[in-house]
């Protein structure tokens, strides 16, 4: 399980809901919450990742060569006037 895969966040929220069930007094009456909740945080943090991803693709990806592309074609018809 990679520490950067979506299951292994649904398993650390799973862990940490059943920590404070068990040894810090959360009371629950229907266990399909803790699966509710876990599966809530789970999605959050895939979606914080998912944009994490989008940003290290843009500043090491070809989002930046092609900016970088862009600029090199502009000072270039600068040059031609």
């Amino acid at each position: 399980m990679s520490c950067y895969s979506y299951e292994f966040y649904l398993y650390c929220s799973w862990c940490a809901i059943w920590r404070l069930r068990n040894y810090g007094g959360l009371v629950v009456k229907d266990a399909s919450t803790i699966g509710r909740v876990s599966g809530f945080i789970g999605t959050v943090v895939g979606y914080m990742l998912l944009l994490a991803k989008q940003v290290v693709s843009f500043f090491f990806g070809s989002s930046k060569g092609s900016d970088r592309k862009t600029d090199a074609f502009a000072g270039a018809f600068k040059n031609l006037k």
